[in-house]
């Protein structure tokens, strides 16, 4: 008994962490959403495929959607990010982020 009680405190114990790395790494979401959508705001033309980075303009709630499932697909929060965030193609192509030269975080 005493076996199988600490058993579940110790998926609870992960579980809670586990929340918590993912709350962090949403706030992580939000915080690159803000920063890029004000570069896109304040640059010529982010719709240029010769740039660093190419950017298909949508709206920020699509953005915000995109980044979150994207993190919730991997467990390895910064690097996986960066690779879902860099290669993930969605809704037919209207989204295309190249950041090869560029860091997130």
């Amino acid at each position: 008994m005493k076996i199988l009680c600490k058993y579940k405190v110790a998926l609870i114990k992960n579980a809670i962490l586990e929340l918590k790395t993912r709350l962090i790494f949403l706030g992580e979401f939000f915080n690159t959403v803000f920063e890029t959508n004000n570069l896109k705001k304040n640059a010529e033309d982010f719709s240029d495929k010769n740039s660093r980075g190419t950017y298909v303009k949508r709206q920020l709630s699509e953005e915000l959607e995109i980044m979150i499932i994207c993190g919730l697909q991997e467990n390895s929060c910064r690097q996986n990010f960066q690779w879902c965030f860099a290669n993930q193609q969605w809704k037919n192509n209207r989204l295309i982020y190249s950041i090869r030269n560029q860091s997130l975080f």
